[in-house]
C-alpha cells in the first residue's frame, strides 16, 4: 500500500470530518476548510499519522488550509 492510501484511510479512522477534508497534490496532505477543525482534532490527527509514517511531519497553514509534509 501507498503512503497515501495508508495516512488517508488513517485519517479516516480518527476522525472522518478531516479525511473528508484531506487530499494529496504534489506529496503534500492538504486539508481544505481548516477553520472549521478544532486545534484538538488536528492535534489527534498527527498524533495518528505518526503511528503509521515513520518521517517527521511539518504542519503548516496555507490560507485556509493546513498543508502537511513527510520529511
Amino acid at each position: 500500500m501507498g503512503l497515501e492510501t495508508v495516512v488517508l484511510k488513517r485519517i479516516e479512522e480518527v476522525n472522518s470530518d478531516i479525511a473528508d477534508n484531506a487530499y494529496f497534490a504534489y506529496g503534500t496532505l492538504f486539508i481544505k476548510n481548516a477553520d472549521q477543525f478544532k486545534a484538538l482534532d488536528v492535534y489527534r490527527m498527527m498524533q495518528a499519522l505518526k503511528s503509521v509514517v515513520l518521517c517527521e511531519l511539518q504542519l503548516s497553514e496555507a490560507g485556509n488550509e493546513y498543508a502537511i509534509d513527510f520529511i
